[in-house]
């Protein structure tokens, strides 16, 4: 599957980074050493996704990043935020879409753009902090993009979710892969659709940018089959 691709090539291409960013600077010496800090910050970007390994990237279960992790990774952090920004500023996709009444998939979102009647947020994110609003109450399960949170955080999830009695926003960086799968199982849970394709679908024609990698749709079909069980036992 393309998604799991893509998955397989973020180690790969991290790796080969580091490793060219490493040789360069201690060959070249001087300036260049500069190269060093996001050559080891690429070389441990490689183990983190080789392993899929999101809580080591330094997300606190509060939602907060660890300031050490922050530092040592801050070639890497400061990149990805930047671009976060750039991208939220630019691009003409709404930060979210309602999906299903009172139920809203999407990015991140800036100050100001929290859906209106939201009072739970779903983070996905294992590289940002989590949003924070006043009277808004946020659970996590932290993943790696194209990733699928672990099993156990994933079912808690979407069952917190599902039975939430309020509006609810599920959300990751872009709002296109992670999040979109816990929003399909939501849709599912709720009986809005009928199996993973059925609820992609739907939310494809809200959000037409959603796409669930091949991680991702196994970890899906691996929950809905726990679910299924679950019921009959």
């Amino acid at each position: 599957m393309a998604g799991s691709s893509r998955a397989r090539r973020f180690p790969v291409v991290f790796g080969a980074a580091g490793l060219i960013l490493l040789g360069g600077g201690l060959y070249s010496g001087g300036v260049s050493l500069i190269a060093l800090w996001p050559g080891v910050n690429f070389l441990i970007l490689a183990v983190i996704y080789g392993m899929d390994r999101p809580r080591w990237l330094g997300k606190r279960d509060d939602g907060r990043m660890d300031p050490a992790h922050v530092i040592v990774l801050f070639p890497f952090f400061g990149f990805i935020w930047t671009m976060w920004r750039i991208f939220s500023a630019i691009t003409p996709e709404p930060a979210s879409h309602e999906v299903a009444p009172g139920l809203h998939l999407g990015r991140r979102p800036l100050p100001g753009q929290l859906p209106a009647g939201v009072t739970l947020v779903v983070d996905l994110t294992a590289e940002f902090p989590s949003y924070r609003a006043q009277g808004v109450e946020v659970i996590g399960a932290w993943s790696l993009d194209a990733k699928a949170p672990p099993a156990v955080d994933l079912d808690r999830v979407v069952d917190h979710a599902a039975r939430h009695p309020g509006g609810v926003l599920i959300h990751c960086a872009a709002g296109h892969g992670r999040s979109a799968l816990v929003a399909a199982l939501v849709l599912i849970r709720r009986g809005l659709a009928v199996g993973l394709d059925s609820a992609e679908r739907a939310l494809k024609d809200v959000r037409p940018a959603v796409r669930l990698h091949g991680a991702q749709r196994v970890a899906g079909e691996a929950a809905l089959a726990r679910d299924s069980a679950r019921r009959r036992s």
